[in-house]
C-alpha cells in the first residue's frame, strides 16, 4: 500500500534533506495556485467559511512549497548564488504561509473537535516553520560567505518511490532506522 498524500508530504518536506522531492513537479505550482482561488471563491460570509479559509491557507502554503527544496537544491548544486539568494524572500513567504494556515487550521480545529490533539498539529507545523527559518539562515549564511557549503543540498536528489511516508520519515530522514 502507498501513502502518497502530497497535502502532508508537500508541506512536511524537509527543502533541505528533500525526502519527497522526486514526487514535486512545477506543475504543482499551478494546481494549489488554482485550488486557492476556487477556496477563496467559495467563501460568502456563512458558516462554514473556516474551513474554505483553512483550505485556502493550506493550498497557499502548498504552491509556494511544492518546488522549494528542488529549485534550492538545483540552484546550489548549478553554483548559482543569484538563484539561490532570489529565493530567499520565497522562504520568508513560506514560513509566512504557513503561520497563516497554521492559524486557520487552529480555528477548523476547534470549531470541530475536542482540543486534544492540536498539540500535535503544533509540533509538525511547528517543527516545518523552525527548518524553514532554519535552512533559511544557512542559506544566507553561505551566500555571505560564512559557510563555505551546505552538505545536505551537495547530495543527489532521492529518486526513488518511498511506500510509505509516514510522520517519522517526514520529521527527519535520520530517524528511519530507529524504532520507536
Amino acid at each position: 500500500k502507498h501513502n502518497c498524500n502530497p497535502s502532508k508530504y508537500i508541506i512536511y518536506n524537509d527543502p533541505f534533506m528533500g525526502i519527497c522531492d522526486f514526487r514535486c513537479q512545477e506543475s504543482d505550482k499551478a494546481f494549489y495556485e488554482d485550488l486557492e482561488a476556487k477556496m477563496a471563491s467559495y467563501k460568502n460570509g456563512g458558516e462554514y467559511d473556516y474551513l474554505f479559509d483553512c483550505f485556502e491557507k493550506h493550498a497557499a502554503v502548498l504552491s509556494i512549497k511544492a518546488t522549494l527544496g528542488v529549485d534550492t537544491r538545483n540552484s546550489y548544486q548549478n553554483g548559482d548564488k543569484e538563484a539561490l539568494k532570489a529565493l530567499l524572500p520565497r522562504y520568508e513567504e513560506t514560513i509566512s504561509r504557513i503561520e497563516a494556515f497554521q492559524l486557520a487550521y487552529e480555528n477548523l480545529w476547534f470549531t470541530e473537535n475536542k482540543p486534544h490533539g492540536f498539540d500535535v498539529q503544533d509540533i509538525r507545523l511547528g517543527g516545518i516553520l523552525s527548518r524553514l527559518k532554519s535552512c533559511k539562515r544557512r542559506l544566507e549564511g553561505y551566500l555571505n560567505g560564512t559557510i563555505s557549503n551546505i552538505p545536505e543540498l551537495e547530495e543527489p536528489m532521492l529518486e526513488r518511490s518511498i511506500n510509505s511516508i509516514t510522520w517519522i520519515r517526514m520529521a527527519t530522514v535520520n530517524s528511519m532506522s530507529h524504532k520507536l
